[in-house]
């Protein structure tokens, strides 16, 4: 998420759907996973709240059944909706949800 500071970073997984399969995507979005090396910095990454993001987002957007220390939300299901368009609105959700500075 380009703009918002130095150590924010998110990512989005697009698993594509044949159309033999009916189309579609489903998604995973969570924060960068580091391996446990100590020979690694590991960047800091802001927290988000999973269970405003999903609410901002609504259906089909969920927080349960995510697994590892890095899953913020996941599409339950595939969706029509393109990867590029699921991006902006990523986006946008999280930064109606950040507290602004005065």
């Amino acid at each position: 998420m380009a703009g918002l500071g130095s150590g924010v970073a998110r990512v989005l997984l697009a698993m594509e759907r044949s159309e033999a399969e009916g189309g579609g995507f489903a998604y995973l979005y969570e924060r960068p996973g580091y391996a446990w090396a100590t020979t690694v910095k590991r960047p800091a990454v802001s927290s988000v709240d999973a269970a405003a993001l999903v609410g901002a987002l609504g259906a089909p957007w969920t927080s349960t059944g995510l697994r590892g220390l890095a899953s913020i939300a996941r599409t339950d299901g595939f969706i029509a909706d393109r990867p590029a368009d699921v991006a902006a609105r990523l986006i946008a959700a999280e930064r109606s949800l950040m507290t602004r500075l005065a």
